[in-house]
């Protein structure tokens, strides 16, 4: 209730209604996945927590499928959590393994990939932001990995909408939400969310926003401190 227009994006209308009670969620895709939820109050949210992001990956397709296989050998673990997918280190990971492949062997993003991937998710390159860059300008294999990692995002939005029953919408949030702002208008992102079967139209009249202010944080934070401090006022 506290944002401001210049702090977020409406991604898709869907139809706004003036609940009591009514529940939203939060997903923020950055280094991680953090997925919480909340019961707006009139003017006030009740924030529940969650680990969503740590639930186990499941793949819609042979391509995914293909992909949980190779990271859990990469990563040499025996579960994948939507996080390894979902996130900005995803992306990463995406892209590597898309390398991976013997047809892939001369692109000129193996190097960075190696550095990027020696222990993991290393810091001294940002390889997730460079896929990014790679795809807008043409590159085919990067614009791949961008397209999968889309969908399986749009897939758990989705997901998330169901589960909960965001009927006052869902807030993308996290580095990647402005990263990512023009994407999240194409379709390969709002097809798999709103491809949820008898609940698609639902999905489709759900409000989905996307929180641009990169102090979104600190700015919830200060809120709920104030609504501590001076529970008989109003904020605006």
């Amino acid at each position: 209730p506290f944002l401001k227009n210049k702090q977020y994006e409406l991604i898709q209308p869907g139809n706004k209604t003036n609940l009591t009670n009514a529940r939203v969620a939060v997903i923020g895709a950055g280094t991680g996945l953090g997925i919480a939820k909340g019961i707006l109050d009139q003017d006030k949210i009740i924030a529940l927590a969650s680990e969503g992001g740590h639930c186990e990956f499941a793949p819609r397709n042979e391509k995914e499928w293909h992909l949980v296989q190779w990271l859990k050998s990469d990563l040499q673990v025996n579960r994948i959590s939507i996080e390894r997918i979902i996130s900005g280190n995803g992306l990463g990971h995406i892209a590597r393994w898309l390398l991976s492949e013997n047809k892939n062997i001369d692109h000129t993003m193996h190097e960075a990939a190696e550095i990027w991937g020696t222990g993991h998710e290393v810091q001294e390159i940002d390889f997730p932001a460079l896929v990014s860059i790679k795809a807008r300008k043409g590159d085919l294999l990067m614009k791949e990995a961008l397209d999968l990692w889309l969908g399986a995002y749009g897939s758990l939005v989705g997901d998330v909408a169901v589960n909960e029953l965001c009927q006052s919408g869902i807030w993308l949030a996290g580095g990647t939400a402005k990263k990512h702002l023009s994407e999240f208008y194409s379709a390969n992102f709002l097809n798999p969310m709103r491809n949820k079967g008898r609940f698609q139209s639902f999905v489709e009249q759900l409000p989905v926003y996307a929180i641009t202010d990169p102090e979104a944080g600190l700015f919830g934070a200060a809120c709920r401190a104030r609504a501590i401090a001076m529970p008989n006022e109003k904020i605006k």
